[in-house]
């Protein structure tokens, strides 16, 4: 097994990108058209984990224009049958060493409140980060047309970041 590689996403990860996200059960599905436009204009606000020529994981997300101190973490997958460990977290690390630079402090993101994996994951980074994590309606299922459950905005702010990639 050759070591993980996290990176930007650059075209050629497209499909691979779609492939997962569309086998990510709880995952909205988007068009190819949008996930081609993403990694073309927000790739350097979005990773991608690479092992043998495979991916792994990808976080889509981006530096928020009206608070230019908040990474929104839009959307992230990871390969199920994968066995690289941390992944995830070795994904926003990578995103938020390199946003840090220009001032972003704090990691948002919204989930459904019964997602065990997500609240495991948002639990490692709160005390990875050194901070908690806080959380707060942002859309009710009628704001999402009744069809789509309701999105919890939670927040993570950024204390501490760890230079190193997690080995944990």
């Amino acid at each position: 097994m050759s070591e993980m590689v996290v990176r930007n996403p650059c075209s050629g990860d497209v499909q691979n990108i779609i492939d997962l996200v569309y086998k990510t059960p709880g995952l909205d599905n988007n068009s190819p058209y949008f996930y081609n436009l993403w990694v073309r204009d927000w790739s350097l606000d979005s990773a991608v984990a690479i092992s043998d020529g495979r991916l792994l994981g990808a976080l889509l997300g981006y530096v928020r224009p009206t608070c230019p101190n908040t990474y929104f973490a839009w959307q992230s997958c990871i390969e199920p049958e994968a066995k690289e460990p941390d992944i995830a977290v070795n994904l926003f690390d990578f995103i938020l060493r390199s946003k840090s630079a220009s001032g972003v402090d704090r990691l948002e993101m919204s989930v459904d409140a019964s997602n065990r994996r997500v609240s495991y994951l948002l639990g490692r980074l709160s005390r990875r980060y050194g901070s908690s994590v806080s959380s707060e309606l942002l859309f009710s299922e009628l704001d999402l047309g009744g069809e789509h459950y309701a999105e919890e905005l939670i927040t993570i702010p950024i204390l501490k970041l760890p230079q190193v990639i997690s080995r944990d």
